[in-house]
């Protein structure tokens, strides 16, 4: 059965990992019921290439969709700051309240148990009394944190 989406990310855990209820409910909103492909970032570029017949790394213009619409500029920068707000928000809480103790618990969740970023946040923010619940972005946050402990990167492997 062919794919109805193509969900872009670059959690690897999202593919072979244990998933948190909200990625389970976005993939469903993702494939409109249908089933999904789920890529990388260099894979979607490589795609877009491939069905372009180019090698730009970019698409030239959106997917027809009844579900996307075109941002414009001023809409992209606000979203940015936003997120960087939010990234650097994350970071610095992360950065707080992580210990050796919890760096330890944090990379058994994440690489023994195989966690995506939002079942390590929900998880942590449990433990830890915040109110992150499950937001991708604070997991990413925590398991960067984290892997500094053990002088990792969490976006290489055996984090990601």
């Amino acid at each position: 059965m062919q794919p109805r989406a193509i969900f872009v990310t670059d959690d690897r855990r999202m593919r072979d990992g244990q998933l948190d209820p909200t990625d389970e409910q976005v993939l469903r909103d993702a494939g409109g019921g249908g089933p999904v492909m789920q890529v990388s970032a260099e894979e979607a570029l490589k795609l877009v290439d491939a069905e372009r017949g180019t090698n730009t790394g970019f698409p030239s213009s959106p997917p027809p969709s009844d579900r996307v619409r075109a941002l414009k500029p001023d809409e992209i920068q606000e979203m940015a700051k936003h997120a960087d707000a939010t990234v650097k928000y994350f970071r610095h809480e992360a950065a707080r309240l992580m210990s050796a103790e919890r760096a330890e618990v944090v990379r058994k969740l994440r690489v023994d148990k195989r966690y995506t970023w939002r079942k390590v946040a929900r998880t942590c923010s449990e433990a830890w009394k915040t109110d992150w619940e499950s937001n991708q972005l604070a997991g990413m946050a925590v398991c960067e944190a984290a892997a500094k402990y053990f002088l990792e990167d969490y976006m290489k492997p055996p984090w990601n």
